[in-house]
């Protein structure tokens, strides 16, 4: 831009230097002074950077001000008294011609024009003064238009003042639009226009919401082809989507990425109430997305099925045609590859388990170089074993199935190094170290693979059973070909093949043996104690002291009812007399149990349910007749698992654990056909890499209710088959209710090459069993 002249004495150079100099020890009078002279010479040239040093100046002395006083307010209070850097703008505007304001307001290289710096900071009476330049030029300018005009992040200043909190310019600014509503009507401004107004949703802005939409039609697209609507109801925001929804707002309106109804965005998101305002207000739940999917089994599909079933009570009628046709196919890379011996270690950023989130680290820097200059990047580095991942920060993305896996060779220390470094290129072509910090890893996974005989993958059915040895001997006597160790509330389990299978569950005791247990404590010692703080003996004798005795003579009193009854014949299996000693004994200490507490009962025990011994995994292997497939499921303890039980937050090492029970698989597992399971991620991590021999299921609620399970990778089945993809799993198994609520999801999980199966009480309906 050019400037009116200086006495001789001065080079243009001279003047623009002193101008800099004053600028940046904010001496405003002598700058005032400076372009005083600027009137009577031609050719002295002033860039867009001299404007910028002038903004970030008077910033920085609004700051110093705001510091010294109490009161801060939405946006920056311009300097009221004296000489300030909003005269020395003012006087710079006065100097500017017609075309160097076009240049300086309408820039279209990487910088961003004046105006958009001028919203970004607040600087309200600034945006008066350059407006009113803007009205002078006329011809050469329109406010509306440079309002919104976009910079290279298709941004306006409209959005730079919303997204940096300055209400004061927000407000200023919409009041223009709203004068000016006859100048904006070409495509390009509407969709900027709906872009802002989306904006404006997404912070909470009804008042804003409120002047746009009576502006512009509500139902424009923005540059990303959404709807404010759609924005809306993505955050469950009912009094904005009431809002639009009065404005004239289409109820079903389709955005362009996905071909989804605000309905879809309110239901993938878990916003019952704003799904159940949309379906009062005429939504429609039959509509399918561009892939074919409803708004129904996209909400089951992400784990929310209370909202699923509200709208499964709008609108029953299922879609029958497939939807694994129109599966997007995206490369999912397995993330072992490691040798026999060699130590994994998998590092997850965040937490894996739901509402444990920590908040996150702010991280702002201003290059002291470049007073208002643009932030630096951050960047993670994550090193160890040779290999170093770059994490660009912050972290927007769900990295809930993207590990970072390091292979370590047999003995090698297991450090791995936190470092963060911050991109700036003008002092340095390197990146510059923040901080920094290396951890020594103690809980590993272990590649070690346990040398297995490959058995049969095929799936049998079983009949359901208990955790003694006979009930799995009934279940072959009847037929049964497969079993399974399971939760032993005699649940069946179903493949999609309509096979059932039964629940009973592997774990591991303090002297390394392989036992049949469900819960994690082993209530019937009268104690809150877990299966791996007790030994072998002491699991079964638990157990033996409700097993069929005869009353010894000693114990006898005549004409007594015991007496009576130990003339007859030892214990059955059925429920036996109350007077029999071990019913009572039993009954006496469970009664301070935790779990006895909490349900009023315990499975297995004498007097109430038809009781045997306890079993170990080797009994199994050993009686139960060799035709008869096993479906060991591993429990190990989980943090919210371990509360529920009331156990302390410790168990036996994970990779100890696991190697006991895939030793015991070894040794006495033979030709029988056996499948490998788990709800826990980690374990089922670990069958994978550590045995080929048999295929591995991953069990998850997939959002049944009530939400008990708190790990994220279980929390639905768009997330589970991500994890069961990633790490080469043979498929997974859902509680039923998703699957019976949405049916054609079993085909598009199959569609992954994956086994998909079911478990709950559902699959003893035959309705529901023939749906499944």
């Amino acid at each position: 831009m050019q400037l009116a002249a200086l006495p001789e004495a001065f080079s243009p150079d001279t003047v623009h230097g002193l101008f800099v100099f004053f600028v940046i020890h904010r001496s405003w009078q002598n700058v005032l002074m400076l372009l005083g002279h600027t009137a009577s010479r031609e050719n002295l040239n002033f860039s867009y950077d001299d404007i910028r040093i002038l903004v970030a100046a008077c910033v920085q002395e609004t700051h110093s001000l705001e510091v010294g006083s109490v009161a801060t307010t939405g946006s920056h209070q311009d300097i009221p008294s004296g000489s300030s850097a909003l005269d020395v703008f003012a006087r710079i505007l006065e100097l500017l011609g017609p075309a160097n304001a076009k240049e300086l307001f309408t820039r279209s290289s990487d910088e961003p024009p004046v105006l958009h710096l001028l919203a970004k900071y607040g600087l309200l009476e600034w945006c008066r003064l350059a407006l009113g330049k803007i009205r002078d030029t006329k011809e050469e300018l329109n406010i509306t238009t440079i309002i919104l005009s976009a910079d290279r992040f298709k941004l306006t200043p409209l959005h730079y003042a919303l997204i940096h909190n300055h209400p004061r310019v927000v407000d200023f600014f919409s009041e223009m639009l709203v004068e000016g509503r006859d100048k904006y009507q070409t495509s390009d401004c509407q969709a900027l226009l709906a872009s802002y107004l989306s904006l404006a949703v997404k912070f909470g802005k009804n008042d804003i919401v409120a002047q746009i939409s009576r502006v512009t039609n509500p139902d424009l697209k923005s540059i990303y082809g959404i709807t404010a609507l759609h924005v809306a109801a993505r955050d469950g925001r009912i009094d904005i989507i009431a809002l639009l929804l009065r404005a004239g707002a289409s109820v079903d309106v389709t955005e362009h990425p996905r071909g989804w109804t605000p309905l879809f965005e309110a239901a993938v998101n878990g916003w019952a109430e704003a799904v159940q305002h949309l379906i009062e207000h005429g939504a429609d739940t039959t509509i399918t997305g561009y892939l074919g999917w409803t708004a129904k089994e996209l909400t089951t599909y992400r784990g929310h099925l209370a909202v699923a079933k509200l709208l499964h009570d709008a609108s029953p009628t299922e879609h029958t045609q497939s939807i694994a046709d129109n599966r997007v196919t995206k490369t999912i890379t397995y993330r072992a590859g490691a040798e026999p011996e060699d130590i994994i270690v998998n590092v997850n950023l965040g937490s894996m388990q739901v509402g444990r989130n920590s908040p996150p680290v702010q991280l702002k820097y201003f290059s002291p170089d470049r007073v208002g200059g643009d932030e630096s990047l951050f960047n993670l580095k994550i090193s160890a074993a040779g290999r170093t991942y770059r994490i660009r920060l912050p972290i927007l993305n769900d990295r809930v199935n993207v590990p970072l896996v390091f292979v370590f060779p047999q003995g090698a220390d297991l450090q791995v190094a936190f470092k963060i470094f911050r991109a700036d290129p003008e002092k340095s072509k390197d990146d510059v170290l923040v901080s920094g910090r290396t951890f020594l890893v103690e809980n590993i996974f272990r590649s070690e693979r346990i040398q297995l005989r490959f058995g049969h993958s095929k799936t049998y059915t079983l009949e359901q059973g208990l955790t003694s040895r006979k009930s799995f001997i009934a279940a072959a006597n009847a037929g049964a070909s497969f079993v399974e160790f399971g939760i032993g509330t005699g649940f069946p389990f179903f493949l999609t093949e309509r096979r059932l299978l039964t629940f009973l569950d592997a774990q591991v005791t303090r002297d390394l043996t392989p036992v049949i247990y469900h819960d994690f404590s082993l209530s019937e010692s009268g104690t809150d104690i877990p299966i791996h703080d007790v030994t072998v003996d002491q699991y079964k004798y638990t157990s033996s002291v409700q097993a069929s005795q005869f009353i010894r003579d000693a114990d006898r009193k005549k004409d007594s009812v015991a007496s009576l009854y130990a003339k007859s014949r030892p214990r059955s299996l059925s429920q036996g007399c109350g007077v029999d000693p071990g019913v009572f004994q039993i009954r006496d200490r469970l009664k301070h149990t935790v779990d006895f507490v909490e349900k009023g009962m315990k499975s297995n025990t004498r007097g109430d349910f038809i009781q045997q011994p306890l079993a170990t995994l080797k009994d199994l292997f050993d009686k139960v007749p060799k035709t008869v497939g096993f479906n060991v499921e591993i429990k190990y303890p989980r943090f919210h698992e371990t509360v529920g039980a009331g156990v302390a937050p410790v168990a036996l090492e994970l990779n100890l654990h696991v190697d006991t029970i895939l030793e015991h698989v070894r040794l006495y597992g033979g030709d029988r056909p056996i499948i490998l399971s788990s709800f826990t991620p980690e374990v089922c991590i670990l069958l994978s890499l550590k045995q080929r021999a048999y295929p591995v299921l991953f069990i998850t609620n997939a959002g049944k209710l009530p939400m008990i399970d708190v790990e994220k990778r279980a929390a639905n089945m768009h997330i589970a088959v991500k994890f069961a993809k990633l790490w080469n799993l043979t498929g997974i198994v859902f509680a039923s209710e998703p699957l019976l609520l949405c049916p054609r999801l079993i085909r598009y999980v199959k569609s992954f090459g994956l086994i998909c199966a079911s478990y709950g009480p559902q699959n003893s309906l035959p309705d529901d069993v023939i749906v499944s």
